[in-house]
């Protein structure tokens, strides 16, 4: 299941080991943020919007793959350390949690 959000930058995850009763086939690891459910059986992945990525590897969901796209497709509140590679600009940039900054520190 895909769900865009405003920016549309989406991130692959991959889920966490299997914990407790559930199975490798059960979905397992299930997971609640902002509002939405995401499950994951294992070997699988999951495509969800950035801000939830940040609360999911938070909780043990490893990322996989890289968030890209243009500047105009940025998160718009981006967590500090979050890397894009902006094809706008054509690198990897970081935010600080405030403002996306170049390889250089300066604001991009």
């Amino acid at each position: 299941m895909e769900f865009a959000d405003p920016s549309g930058a989406l991130v692959t995850l991959l889920p966490p080991p299997v914990s407790g009763s559930a199975t490798k086939d059960s979905g397992a690891n299930p997971i609640v943020v902002y509002g939405r459910n995401y499950t994951c059986a294992l070997g699988a992945s999951l495509q969800v919007p950035a801000q939830d990525a940040a609360v999911m590897v938070a909780n043990g969901w490893t990322r996989f793959g890289r968030l890209s796209g243009t500047t105009a497709q940025r998160p718009a509140n981006p967590v500090r350390g979050l890397t894009y590679f902006d094809s706008t600009v054509g690198h990897i940039i970081v935010s600080d949690g405030v403002t996306w900054r170049d390889h250089d520190g300066s604001s991009v």
